[in-house]
This record gives structure tokens, sequence and C-alpha cells, in this order.
């Protein structure tokens, strides 16, 4: 038995135009928050921050802010003629970064400041070694080279220098250039034998005896820091990471100035078109100012502009992000 009291309810003809209205500003609502949530998928932008006052928040996701010989930055003060710098990393083609410094209260004014972008692998950065012969430290003695992959159970990890270090994401093992073809088999007493480390994230760098390989046939070992050039390379049982020769080179710049409405917060924007084609998924930002200050807070915003471009873009990233997801599983 079904009962319906509609029939017996009795609304005026104002409560009828008002309930009209209100469905009518519903539908409305709800196109609005999914055109939002479509929009914001399409062309994302991408926060990092970092907070000088709170240096070990789980918030900060700006990687290592330093100054340029390493030196973490102090409380968040930095000098005149000083060159500090800090990375963030990000998968995807994104239009602009927009780099922000919030000041202390107590700091003096940015009378001038240049913010300079590279992009690569973070060790891709590192300064150069003494050139190393590969066949002799490596084929022609009893040294092992660490850097292999293996998997065991459905984990995947990096064995180096006697470390093993977890891999946490299908999207962090490919953006970090590792071939799913150089994965072996484990088992336990093998990763036993070597020391557990965090998780190798999209933060992280690439760990000791990585071998890194340029466009130009060049080649690198990642060592405590260090990429030394080596020659003379064979008999390897895995592949390179592939690195583009460009990123040494390739900088894009631009000039803080003082954000309309604030008091302590100084803006530039860098355009990113010429880093699209450039391996590795490292910003690495580095900075001058004019005259010493005390930052609070430094900030990035990586934009996609709105377009059919991006559009398209986006549609073929999501799909190439499904086959990264299910690739090793098949």
């Amino acid at each position: 038995m079904h009962l319906d009291f509609s029939r017996e309810i009795k609304i005026t003809e104002t409560e009828k135009k008002l309930y009209v209205k209100l469905r009518v500003a519903l539908y409305i609502l709800a196109v609005i928050t999914y055109g939002w949530l479509g929009f914001s998928i399409l062309f994302p932008t991408a926060y990092f921050t970092f907070s000088f006052p709170n240096p070990d928040s789980t918030k900060n996701t700006i990687i290592n802010p330093r100054e340029e010989n390493g030196n973490i930055i102090q409380k968040g003060n930095v000098e005149t003629g000083k060159k500090y710098k800090f990375d963030a990393a990000l998968i995807g083609n994104y239009t602009k970064a927009v780099v922000s410094f919030d000041l202390n209260n107590k700091s003096a004014s940015v009378e001038k400041g240049t913010v300079t972008l590279r992009k690569s692998y973070q060790d891709f950065f590192y300064p150069e070694g003494e050139p190393l012969d590969y066949a002799d430290r490596y084929v022609n003695t009893n040294i092992k080279i660490s850097g292999t992959l293996g998997s065991y159970g459905e984990a995947v990890y990096i064995l180096a220098d006697g470390k093993s270090y977890p891999i946490n994401s299908t999207r962090t093992f490919v953006a970090q250039g590792y071939s799913w073809d150089d994965v072996k088999p484990i088992d336990a007493d093998t990763l036993a034998n070597y020391e557990k480390q965090s998780l190798f994230t999209l933060q992280s760098p690439h760990p000791n005896d990585t071998l890194l390989l340029d466009d130009q046939g060049r080649w690198y070992l990642i060592k405590d820091e260090k990429k030394y050039p080596i020659s003379n390379v064979k008999s390897l049982d895995r592949s390179p990471i592939a690195v583009s020769t460009a990123s040494l080179t390739t900088e894009e710049s631009c000039q803080l100035t003082k954000q309309t409405l604030t008091k302590r917060t100084y803006v530039c924007e860098i355009p990113l078109e010429k880093f699209q084609d450039l391996l590795g998924m490292d910003y690495e930002f580095s900075f001058e100012l004019g005259n010493t200050a005390k930052i609070d807070n430094l900030n990035i915003a990586f934009r996609r502009e709105t377009s059919w471009a991006n559009f398209r873009l986006k549609i073929s990233e999501t799909l190439t992000r499904i086959k990264n997801n299910y690739g090793y599983a098949q």
C-alpha cells in the first residue's frame, strides 16, 4: 500500500513561486559547482610552500631552501649578495610559475630581487667531480656497482650502497626516469641484506650509484651529492636515467615586485614554455635579493592557462597516468 499525502498539501501561490526559484537556484549552484570542479581538473594549479618559522612542518612541500653552498637558511634570514636555492618536484606541463615571498613584519622591504629557474633531476644539478673510468672501477675489479631495482611482493625497491629505498608509487617510478624492464624479483633474504630507508618519492634525489646519460652521450655516476663523468661504460645490468644536456644552461628569470594591497609580499612570474621538452620533474629555483631581509614563507603556484591545447594535454596526461599505473602489473 502506497500512501501519498502530497495531494493533501496545500501551498499558496507565493510559496509555489518561492519553491520554483529555490529549485532553479539549486540547479544553477550544481552546474557551477561541477563546472568549477571540471575546470580545476582540466586546468589545475599546483601549490607549494615552506614556512621558515616552522621548518619541520609536514605542510612544507618546497624542497630544501638553502644557501648556494648547501647550508640551510637559518630562520629565513637572507643576506645581500648571496645566492639561495630551493626546489619543487612536479609532474605535468604547466604554463607559468608564480613565486612569492612573505616577509617577516620586522624585515626591511625588498629593494630588488631576482628569481631564476632551471629544470631537470636534482642530482643532475650536483657539482661535477673528477672523471672516472667505469671499466677500471667496476668491470675489471671485484667492486660491484649498486643502484639496481628489485621487486618483493607488490613493492619495488632501489638497492643502492647497502640500502633499500621503497618507491612510493608507479607515478614516482616513471617520473624519476626508471624502466620497468630493469626490475628484477628478489627474495626476503636478499632484501634483508639492505638497510631500509624512508620512502623514495618525487622529492627524493636519486641515490648513490645511479647512472645518468645525457642526450650528447655523456655518462655520469652519482656519488655523495656529486656527479662524476664516466668513460668506458660496459657490462651494464640496467638502464641509465636519461637527462637533457640543455637543462644545465636553460634558464628563465623574473624580477620581484611588491604585491598590490599587501605590505610584506613580493611576487614574480616565470613562464615555463622553454622547459617543457626537458627531461626531469625537479624545478630548481635560485634567488638573490638586493638587501638583507627576513622571509617568513616561500610560496609557488604552478598554473596551467585555459586553452584548447592544454585541454588536449590534460586528456593525454590522464591516459598516460592510467597506463603507468597498470603497466607493471601487466
